[in-house]
């Protein structure tokens, strides 16, 4: 697409442009129309950190906070996608007025719990194990290479919060008790030895990938949180659709066999607990409604309390 390609020898920003600044749908839609035109920006959603347009077959994200992310995001796809099965973005950096990320869309349809029960139990097997494999590839990984080539892909840890915060946050939702065995089994524990340390997407979901028209992963995006941390963290992103626990059980069934490992799911399920709890202390300082906070908190404390009923010794 010829009114696209001049845009990749723009050169990369250290700086925060003052668009950037103040980075709004408004003034992001207005740059791209006159940036791209005759092609029309379609929205496609707000984050917490992103703001995403598709431009004709290229997905464009504007950062809310300097674009820092995207160079480590742009780094983790380039070292990575030679050792993986599934495509990821292929995503470069542009200084232009504004600063954006752009990539070519990564074809397919993104998928949820509603998905995964209207497949039959086979394409939910077939699915597991295409997960289960991407998880093996990339969790093979050479992570002391991978530290070496890409900017600050670090050890991160959900353990270890401050128990102060985490009892103001879980105050009415849990008992004493409960908050009590929280603090001192999972907040104040729990730290991975360096060498259990894998390369870890930490959000693959159905939200994050996208299946093709047989129901198959056909790609891996939303790589901006990509650090260091133990296998159970991405497994335990991934199982979080309970409706359909077959799906769950095929999956660390089929990661374990090719990995190697011997991953229960009790700790996929203790990981999941910590995450959310780390969610739920955090909740009060993240830009987020009061209806997504509220929305969170939910999920959160229903997890957390089914844990504590039916996992914890």
């Amino acid at each position: 697409m010829a009114v696209m390609t001049h845009i990749f020898i723009k050169q990369q920003g250290d700086e925060m442009s003052e668009l950037n600044k103040s980075c709004d749908r408004q003034t992001v839609e207005k740059f791209l129309k006159s940036r791209f035109a005759p092609i029309t920006p379609e929205f496609i959603g707000e984050g917490w950190f992103s703001i995403a347009f598709r431009i004709g077959s290229y997905i464009v994200r504007f950062p809310k906070d300097g674009g820092t992310q995207y160079i480590h995001e742009a780094a983790v796809c380039r070292f990575i996608a030679p050792s993986l099965s599934v495509p990821v973005p292929e995503i470069q950096n542009v200084s232009d007025e504004m600063q954006y990320a752009i990539h070519r869309e990564l074809k397919g349809r993104l998928w949820d719990g509603k998905t995964l029960l209207s497949m039959s139990v086979t394409g939910r097997a077939n699915l597991a194990k295409d997960c289960a494999k991407f998880l093996s590839e990339l969790h093979a990984i050479d992570r002391d290479a991978a530290s070496r080539e890409v900017p600050d892909l670090r050890y991160i840890t959900d353990s270890g919060k401050d128990p102060e915060k985490c009892a103001a946050a879980f105050h009415g939702f849990l008992s004493p008790t409960q908050i009590e065995s929280l603090i001192s089994k999972y907040v104040a524990a729990n730290v991975a030895k360096h060498d259990e340390l894998v390369i870890s997407h930490r959000d693959f979901e159905g939200c994050n990938s996208v299946l093709d028209e047989q129901g198959r992963l056909a790609g891996v995006f939303d790589w901006g949180n990509c650090g260091l941390v133990e296998p159970a963290y991405d497994l335990s992103r991934i199982c979080i659709y309970d409706d359909t626990p077959d799906f769950t059980m095929n999956i660390i069934a089929e990661y374990n066999r090719l990995s190697g490992r011997n991953i229960s799911e009790t700790k996929v399920m203790k990981q999941r607990m910590i995450s959310y709890i780390a969610s739920s202390c955090g909740l009060a300082e993240e830009p987020c409604s009061d209806t997504a906070r509220d929305k969170l908190m939910t999920r959160n404390i229903s997890f957390i309390r089914t844990f504590l009923q039916q996992y914890m010794e």
